[in-house]
């Protein structure tokens, strides 16, 4: 197993909670590499999210960012921010709004915090989850 730790940041407008869970099932896949998880939580105002970003960039170790911003200017911000610092990074909710915004016709309200129902991540496997309905 190689010493060197890396790290994922994870950026949100929440908890992190989601981008923490992908995260988590991502470096399973590299079972021979140490990995931290670094939370930037509740990150709604711009200058918050530019301060957590620079710590990010001075970081010691090889990082990547996986971030889910509900608000579009933020998510961009990110995205820039990543290409220009040449730090790899995944946009968790940005196509997933996109999609749903395709197939309802309408805009996602960008309102970060909102309470979302687990009771599919409970169940008894997939079928399950393919009946959760959410109202």
């Amino acid at each position: 197993m190689s010493a060197e730790s890396l790290e994922i940041h994870v950026i949100a407008d929440s908890t992190g909670e989601t981008a923490a869970r992908i995260a988590r099932a991502a470096v399973t896949q590299f079972p021979t590499r140490r990995f931290t998880i670094v939370r930037h939580r509740k990150l709604s105002a711009t200058s918050d999210l530019l301060n957590a970003l620079e710590g990010i960039r001075g970081a010691d170790v090889p990082v990547a960012v996986f971030f889910t911003l509900v608000n579009e200017e933020l998510a961009a911000l990110v995205t820039n921010f990543c290409r220009d610092a040449h730090i790899p990074f995944a946009d968790l909710m940005t196509d997933a709004m996109r999609a749903l915004e395709e197939i309802s016709g309408i805009p996602a309200d960008q309102v970060p915090m909102r309470p979302l129902g687990v009771e599919g991540d409970a169940g008894g496997g997939e079928s399950e989850i393919r009946r959760w309905i959410i109202e």
